[in-house]
């Protein structure tokens, strides 16, 4: 059977040093896969419909985080430092590794291009929106914190880097620095299932 181990690895601790916080049951064979993460349909920057499982994640090393777009305190910090990230990893974003920010609450997709533009995001990053209940569904199966979607004051700013190939997950913190968040997407995350 199939088992995942969440990792939470501590601020500032190199990949080899990586401790396992919490060891989950070996779940049905499937059940990490397409039956655990659903195809809820996202709709991406471009105005595209994304199902987050076949589209998004399946087979791939990818990185998400949950932005609000009006937020003035956390999120332009998540998305500076993944910024960062976005640029170190050259042109493998997008190939190897995907970058995915989605909107917690329910942006169109001209405020996420407007959102993109603010930061200077360049290609290989997605943004993406959809319904409250979706996206509150996916940070919860993420096993991140829900917050109050109306209060923007302390709202989680964990990045989740997974492979769901291999079953590894690892929830990090926007003052993760970008090279930790860097060398986890491109050595730690991509050994073979």
């Amino acid at each position: 059977a199939l088992a995942m181990t969440v990792f939470f690895l501590a601020l500032g601790a190199a990949p080899a040093a990586v401790a396992v916080a919490q060891e989950m049951p070996a779940p049905a064979p499937t059940q990490w896969h397409g039956e655990y993460f659903p195809n809820i349909i996202l709709q991406d920057q471009d105005g595209r419909d994304v199902r987050f499982y076949d589209d998004m994640i399946r087979n791939k090393v990818v990185t998400i985080n949950f932005i609000y777009t009006t937020c003035t305190d956390i999120c332009p910090l998540d998305t500076a430092q993944l910024r960062v990230v976005q640029q170190q990893l050259g042109d493998r974003l997008g190939r190897d590794i995907f970058m995915y920010s989605i909107s917690i609450n329910g942006d169109t997709p001209e405020t996420l291009r407007r959102f993109m533009r603010t930061y200077d995001v360049g290609p290989g990053w997605r943004f993406l929106t959809g319904s409250k209940e979706d996206v509150t569904r996916l940070q919860r199966l993420l096993g991140l914190r829900v917050d109050d979607p109306n209060d923007l004051r302390g709202h989680s700013a964990s990045i989740v880097l997974g492979n769901v190939a291999t079953a590894q997950w690892i929830r990090r913190a926007a003052y993760e620095s970008p090279k930790n968040l860097v060398e986890l997407l491109t050595v730690f995350l991509q050994n073979s299932a």
